[in-house]
């Protein structure tokens, strides 16, 4: 992999200039041999009110105003799409495999949102990212706004589908990292 992140983009960055960044991680994600798309679930209890039942449940209530998630969860529930959910931790999110998905209760009315049973595994993490990718792996600092997310991701083998907006969710999708030599 060559230098995705070279010197004059990195002092840009210092003096606030995210669009150039932004693009370094995608350009060095293009690169990058990816598997089969996944769905990522952020825990914030501020944001979706989710409930640790115990370390292989978790009652996960969607979105309140947006359904902008539902077909996405639907497909999560029948086995269309894996899943994986990162719970915080201190200053890293640990990351669960979702085993299964079940809807607890639909979407009612105004500001009743869906809630969702995941079954969940812990997952340990690996090196491939940062073996196969140490220069997207060494710059994930200078994301403006999801570095801990990206570290997280990153240390379990997976990538987001993109690196605006959409990783300030509490969903959306990425990509597993395939290492060839295994």
């Amino acid at each position: 992999m060559s230098e995705y992140f070279p010197q004059h983009i990195i002092e840009k960055y210092s003096n606030h200039s995210h669009a150039d960044i932004i693009e370094c991680y995608e350009n060095a994600a293009m690169d990058m041999l990816v598997g089969e798309t996944y769905m990522f679930i952020w825990s914030s209890k501020v944001v979706h009110r989710d409930t640790m039942i115990n370390n292989t449940t978790v009652h996960y209530s969607g979105q309140i105003a947006s359904n902008t998630n539902d077909e996405l969860f639907n497909e999560l529930i029948n086995e269309e799409i894996k899943g994986y959910f990162f719970l915080k931790s201190s200053h890293e999110y640990l990351c669960y495999r979702i085993i299964s998905c079940t809807l607890i209760s639909p979407r009612g009315k105004r500001g009743v949102p869906p809630k969702y049973e995941l079954k969940i595994a812990r997952m340990e993490p690996n090196t491939i990212v940062r073996s196969l990718y140490p220069d997207y792996y060494d710059n994930i600092y200078l994301h403006p706004s999801a570095r801990i997310k990206l570290r997280s991701m990153a240390d379990h083998g997976f990538i987001p589908h993109s690196f605006g907006n959409e990783l300030s969710n509490g969903v959306f999708t990425g990509f597993e990292i395939i290492n060839l030599s295994e």
